[in-house]
């Protein structure tokens, strides 16, 4: 939030309202994730139930791809900040 504070006084409010989005965005993503693995699944130890029927045939190249291009204009982030 007090990022977000700092954002609104320095007249940023896009950036703000972005950031604010994304925020919701993930917290709705991770509530989805823990909904699934706790309420849904009855606890129990034992493995064998899940059974993995959908098998990649092919490998996707395009992850490892888009984080190392992420992973190198993340120091970039600064300079987009600065235009706009």
């Amino acid at each position: 939030w007090l990022i977000l504070k700092e954002l609104i006084t320095y007249n940023n409010i896009f950036l703000a309202t972005l950031l604010a989005l994304s925020a919701l965005l993930n917290l709705f993503f991770y509530i989805r994730i823990i909904y699934s693995s706790t309420l849904t699944m009855f606890p129990s130890t034992n493995n064998s139930k899940l059974h993995w029927t959908m098998i990649s045939k092919k490998p996707s190249s395009t992850i490892p791809s888009l984080t190392i291009v992420s992973s190198l204009l993340l120091p970039l982030t600064p300079m987009f900040i600065i235009l706009t």
